[in-house]
């Protein structure tokens, strides 16, 4: 089984903050949300806030605007086609999706394509998470929840925080360069203090 992180991965950007810009230009009433937007990313970044806190403020105007089922679907309309060249030529049929973005949002598309997802468990209509965020550690731990001491052959990542899931692998790759046609990969490195590539 191969083993793939979602965001600047296989999917060209960030598909969190594609959504909230999407919910913006169709919800003009969230523009009031843009300071907490902007908050929540840099309290992120700068370790103000645990990951999984920073991700449910980010995620706060759901409350405003819930996440329909239509408005993910609209969604991934327009932005399936992000998903990176390299792993439309390259995925098999039991490749695992494994992202620290919401399941929900992510549920559609991965589904679409006929793969499994791990994700976090968040509400569309509050934008709090049940249990835990899948980030770093808890992917591996999410994964031994759902799937077992599966054997994983490859993984894929542009995010030192996986480092304990490409420590799992037989093989991990570190993706770089993340333009849509141009992805790049090193061999993980074992020795990083980064935490994502530039």
């Amino acid at each position: 089984m191969n083993v793939y992180d979602f965001d600047n991965t296989i999917y060209d950007g960030d598909s969190s903050i594609d959504f909230a810009l999407h919910h913006l230009i169709h919800h003009p009433i969230l523009f009031c949300f843009l300071p907490v937007l902007f908050f929540a990313g840099c309290a992120a970044k700068l370790g103000l806030l645990s990951s999984k806190k920073s991700k449910e403020l980010f995620f706060s105007f759901l409350q405003i605007v819930p996440a329909l089922p239509e408005d993910v679907n609209a969604f991934w309309l327009l932005h399936c086609k992000k998903i990176k060249t390299w792993y439309l030529e390259q995925q098999k049929p039991d490749d695992l999706i494994v992202s620290a973005s919401p399941a929900f949002l992510l549920s559609p598309l991965i589904s679409e394509i006929g793969k499994e997802l791990i994700a976090t468990e968040m509400s569309p209509t509050s934008g709090k998470i049940r249990g835990e965020n899948c980030k770093g550690i808890n992917k591996v731990k999410m994964i031994l929840e759902r799937k077992g001491d599966v054997h994983i052959h490859s993984f894929y990542s542009d995010s030192f925080s996986d480092t304990p899931l490409a420590l799992r692998a037989e093989k991990a790759y570190l993706v770089f360069n993340r333009k849509r046609d141009k992805t790049k990969f090193l061999p993980w490195p074992l020795d990083n203090t980064s935490s994502r590539v530039q």
